[in-house]
């Protein structure tokens, strides 16, 4: 569990929602997200929603070789995907 308290968090986020959504390429998404990164912005916000899981994807391969540099991943999980699903 994350100790926010000792933790430095920048109040700007990335959102990607859409990403994953075939409006832009592949290495231009994953450029973004290591844009924002390089730059400070390294609590990133996804659902498996997002571009039918791409995004969560795209994500995982944009932050693979961030070296020394650690990501806040905030997840969300959309249970009407998955309704036909017996939990």
């Amino acid at each position: 569990m994350l100790n926010i308290r000792d933790a430095e968090i920048n109040p700007i986020g990335l959102g990607t929602w859409n990403i994953g959504e075939n409006k832009s390429t592949y290495q231009n998404e994953v450029d973004a997200i290591r844009y924002a990164i390089d730059n400070g912005v390294y609590v990133i916000d996804t659902a498996e929603m997002y571009g039918n899981g791409k995004s969560e994807e795209i994500i995982g391969h944009s932050i693979k070789n961030t070296i020394g540099k650690s990501c806040i991943l905030s997840l969300k999980y959309y249970l009407k995907m998955h309704q036909k699903r017996k939990f």
